[in-house]
């Protein structure tokens, strides 16, 4: 992950090279607890431990068996958990200022790899905690080659000190990065003193997963009994063809039954910016959308539904006199999203 707020560029070029890094010490098999100075917290079964330091710094990343993150900064094969943990006195070296920032700035300047295209916000920057502690967190969504993942993140800070919690995966992958993250940060206990009133809750209740397409889709269960969504489809259409990845986004109420259901319509240009040659020349396009979503969360941790978008794809200069150039259908596909945070 890197830093992409301007007033932290030092702190950027730090916590990039930090996640990036493939620390020189590991070890395999049955690990249950990873003891450091300033936390202690449980590791699923068989994940690899790799340990790290920068300038005052340390970095400990955990990998799912068979996981790998490729030379684009994709993560294949399984997901990997990535804690950086920057002291008191690591700060100042690491972002250029004396006090810790606060988490929800930290967390909206999480960014994608370099190279990484199609980058979009899942789930926006909202409060949480961390072993007690003050906490944000945030979804993100990018593609890398031709792999997509995504990215949550939380960032928590006690006694001046910062912690970064990230995992990434594939969307298919997304309930096994689900069950490990989960199984980290509820087992995060710091070994600071604590200073200041403990967060209060609830907080948002953020699930990550993917469609039958393979694309990925997060919701965000929201303390006033809304639900938040959002998703990347790929729209396959008559004449066309494929298009380049779009993604829409909506809120609607949760039902008592926790059963969902919500239908929108949007109209944008389309991301990629595709020019189709028709009739001699390049067209301007622009979209309309019908999205049908519904879901039920299952429980605390587990969701699932189906999801359908239904495009007009309109030549932009004839519009809204005419000038439809094909229309394009996902089809009814089932999703299924697991809770991270």
């Amino acid at each position: 992950m890197q830093i992409r707020a301007s007033r932290l560029t030092a702190g950027a070029v730090a916590i990039a090279a930090l996640a990036a890094m493939a620390a020189p010490s590991g070890a395999a098999g049955a690990v249950r607890t990873l003891r450091a100075t300033e936390f202690t917290t449980r590791v699923p079964s068989g994940w690899t431990v790799s340990r790290g330091a920068f300038r005052g710094a340390r970095t400990y990343r955990l990998r799912a068996p068979g996981a790998r993150v490729d030379a684009s900064g994709a993560t294949r094969g399984g997901p990997v958990i990535d804690l950086i943990v920057v002291p008191r006195a690591a700060v100042r070296r690491l972002f250029g200022v004396s006090r810790a920032p606060d988490p929800s700035v930290l967390a909206g300047a999480f960014a994608v790899p370099a190279g990484a295209v199609d980058e979009i916000t899942l789930l926006p920057v909202e409060d949480a905690a961390l072993g007690g502690a003050r906490a944000a967190q945030t979804v993100l969504a990018y593609r890398s080659g031709a792999t997509q993942n995504f990215a949550a993140a939380l960032v928590g800070t006690r006694a001046g000190t910062l912690a970064f919690v990230s995992v990434t995966a594939e969307p298919g992958r997304a309930a096994a990065a689900g069950t490990a993250t989960r199984l980290v940060t509820s087992g995060w206990r710091w070994r600071l003193a604590a200073t200041g009133r403990a967060p209060r809750g609830p907080f948002a209740e953020a699930f990550v997963g993917a469609t039958a397409q393979g694309e990925v889709v997060a919701l965000d269960v929201r303390p006033d009994h809304l639900l938040a969504y959002a998703f990347r489809f790929r729209p396959v259409c008559a004449a066309l063809g494929a298009l380049p990845h779009q993604s829409d986004q909506d809120i609607t109420p949760i039902h008592t039954t926790r059963r969902v259901q919500d239908h929108f319509t949007d109209s944008y240009d389309p991301d990629g910016n595709p020019r189709p040659v028709i009739g001699g020349r390049p067209r301007n396009l622009l979209l309309t959308t019908a999205a049908d979503f519904t879901g039920r969360l299952l429980t605390r941790t587990l969701a699932h539904g189906t999801l359908r978008e239904r495009v007009v794809v309109l030549d932009r200069d004839l519009f809204p006199g005419g000038g439809v150039l094909d229309t394009c259908d996902t089809g009814v596909m089932p999703w299924q999203a697991a809770r991270f945070f």
